[in-house]
């Protein structure tokens, strides 16, 4: 006669099953771990981005007018045997805006329009420029006003980004020309070094130094 086979009802025991959650807490804990530093990175790289392309496009725009420096339509005329005219356009040392580190401020004009002359008016024509520091901005010039003088235009967003530095170097060197090493018939050759620093003023942690080096393009020629 055959014996009824008994089946035992079979699972985890309590402890099996707190140390199986246990195990998935300190699984789900290091992924989530993983995702937030990964968000963070993200974030972080999205912050700098942000912060190296206005720093950029300040510095682009400063390297730009500095290049131009001094140009003059009518430079030929400065050539002519007897001719008395002088380039009325001109490249000044640094400065600086009050309270504000020295040569933190820059000056400069060009020919723009091609006329040989300093255009001064105020309809946006102006052919004076020039960039200086002032409390945490980066600032273009109106209207011709000098470094010490009020009227200056923001360049960068000064509510999510602050300028915590700005300094113009200027580099000059001659050339002789004729060989007599007198200083006469000579050509000055001038650079300018500018370093750009900056901020987000959300998240100071944030921050970016830029550096361009740039050569004026019109070079001084010392009879």
């Amino acid at each position: 006669m055959l014996r009824p086979v008994h089946h035992r009802a079979s699972g985890f025991s309590l402890v099996e099953l707190m140390i199986s959650i246990a195990v998935g807490l300190l699984v789900l804990a290091g992924v989530t771990t993983m995702f937030a530093h990964n968000v963070k990175a993200s974030g972080d790289t999205l912050k700098m981005a942000r912060l190296h392309q206005e720093l950029q496009a300040i510095m682009s725009l400063m390297t730009r007018d500095l290049r131009r420096a001094g140009y003059w339509g009518n430079a030929s005329s400065a050539t002519v045997p007897g001719n008395s005219d002088t380039n009325p356009f001109t490249l000044d040392n640094p400065g600086k805006y009050g309270s504000e580190p020295d040569d933190s401020c820059i000056t400069l004009s060009y020919d723009r329009n091609g006329d040989g002359v300093v255009t001064t008016s105020p309809s946006g024509d102006d052919e004076r420029f020039g960039f200086r520091l002032n409390d945490g901005a980066a600032e273009t010039r109106q209207s011709g006003a000098d470094c010490s003088a009020g009227g200056w235009e923001d360049i960068n967003d000064t509510v999510t980004t602050e300028i915590t530095g700005l300094n113009f170097a200027l580099a000059t060197r001659s050339a002789d020309i004729d060989g007599s090493g007198s200083g006469a018939s000579s050509i000055v050759v001038r650079e300018v070094t500018v370093t750009l620093s900056g901020r987000l003023r959300k998240d100071t942690t944030v921050s970016r130094t830029l550096q361009d080096t740039v050569r004026v393009h019109n070079d001084l020629y010392q009879p």
